[in-house]
């Protein structure tokens, strides 16, 4: 499963999972044109602790600033299966 969002550097998303999923990784690869408040691709990487189903939740804001400064909320129920 992936979710890509185009988003300023500026800016974070944070992760609320329900112990199902941890965020092994936060990666931002620099833009092919590097200009100041360009937009990139921000790339969230989750593993599973084990099989079941989890709720992630995501929401683009600014922590210090509380919930009313999220501008972007997105939400999914992830289905876990063993291999």
């Amino acid at each position: 499963m992936s979710k890509n969002h185009r988003l300023r550097a500026s800016r974070g998303y944070q992760s609320n999972t329900a112990g199902q999923l941890l965020l092994r990784a936060s990666d931002y690869p620099p833009a092919s044109v590097a200009a100041v408040g360009s937009s990139g691709l921000r790339i969230l990487t989750f593993i599973a602790e084990q099989p079941g189903g989890a709720l992630l939740h995501l929401k683009l804001w600014r922590e210090w600033k509380g919930n009313s400064s999220a501008i972007e909320v997105f939400t999914v129920t992830v289905r876990i299966t063993a291999r």
